[in-house]
């Protein structure tokens, strides 16, 4: 009986996760589309074999997939680059459920020195338009090694984990950011949810991809900076 029910359970988890069917989302550009919907987010993964990872998952599910399905998604705004927690893309109908992790983020104390660096980052982004790090002439004080950013990196990054910015095109590590307000369509809502109402998307998205979960991997094991727990145990009692 064990045996049957672990069975059961891994079929539904292929099932769910379009695993089961030649093309479960159909081919194309917006069979890509549907498969991130559908999954709720593809991890962005920096380790490459053959190719990155997260082609990896779409190529396994869209029988046509090209790689630059992702770079017209995100420059169509079809999709977004999130880190929420984990740097992801993401459809962009869900864009208001990261605004949570956002104000957490925004929170996050920051020196004089990192502040005035920030404001002159979005002063030049709102100025020039979209820029990327190399655009940034300022160098880091002293090297520590291979992970070092310099202070301009540090900024843009703040400033897009915040949601002050967000990613408009990706070539390789190479990200290009421009300010919110200019890329985000206007139909999408910017509404904070409730904490009972991002509760409920982690429990529907969560089910909705893989058919069952633990607790702990709903939430993320409380990584995103928000008492998400309460929320979600009341969700799953429901």
């Amino acid at each position: 009986m064990t045996f049957i029910a672990e069975e059961k359970l891994r079929r539904t988890a292929l099932a769910r996760q379009g695993l089961l069917q030649a093309q479960p989302f159909g081919r194309g550009i917006n069979a890509t589309q549907r498969a991130i919907q559908h999954l709720g987010y593809v991890q962005i993964d920096t380790i490459s074999v053959v190719t990155r990872a997260h082609n990896h998952v779409l190529r396994s599910r869209v029988p046509n997939y090209d790689p630059q399905h992702l770079h017209r998604l995100l420059e169509g705004r079809k999709i977004f680059e999130a880190r929420f927690p984990i740097a992801a893309f993401r459809p962009m109908e869900d864009y208001r459920f990261t605004l949570l992790h956002a104000r957490t983020r925004r929170a996050k104390p920051q020196s004089r020195e990192q502040k005035l660096v920030m404001r002159r980052v979005l002063d030049r982004i709102r100025s020039e338009g979209p820029l990327r790090t190399r655009d940034f002439e300022d160098r880091p004080e002293k090297s520590t090694g291979w992970w070092d950013w310099k202070p301009a990196k540090r900024a843009l990054e703040q400033l897009f984990h915040q949601g002050d910015l967000m990613i408009t095109a990706r070539d390789g590590f190479e990200k290009t950011y421009d300010l919110t307000e200019r890329v985000l369509p206007s139909w999408v809502d910017t509404t904070e949810p409730s904490v009972d109402e991002f509760a409920r998307y982690l429990v529907d998205t969560t089910v909705r991809a893989h058919g069952f979960a633990s607790y702990k991997s709903m939430g993320f094991g409380g990584r995103f900076g928000v008492p998400i727990g309460p929320a979600l145990r009341a969700e799953l009692r429901r």
